[in-house]
């Protein structure tokens, strides 16, 4: 038996996207984690906006994030 969600989709966006947390979500393509969501917070926190990480793969970024935030 399938039960409804407890929350609605965009309910769950809206969260996400007030989160003053940076949330980040990747996909796992053969070798690679491509970044297919990045929230506004992620954006404040690293400098990075949305444009310029999506649809690459997060090892790239991990070592220019981590210094970046230094």
């Amino acid at each position: 038996m399938k039960r409804s969600p407890l929350i609605s989709p965009e309910l769950l966006e809206r969260i996400v996207d007030a989160s003053d947390d940076g949330i980040v979500v990747a996909e796992r393509e053969g070798d690679e984690n491509i970044l297919i969501y990045v929230n506004k917070g992620f954006e404040r926190l690293t400098g990075y906006s949305a444009d310029e990480i999506l649809y690459r793969d997060c090892r790239f970024y991990k070592t220019k994030i981590v210094i970046r935030m230094r």
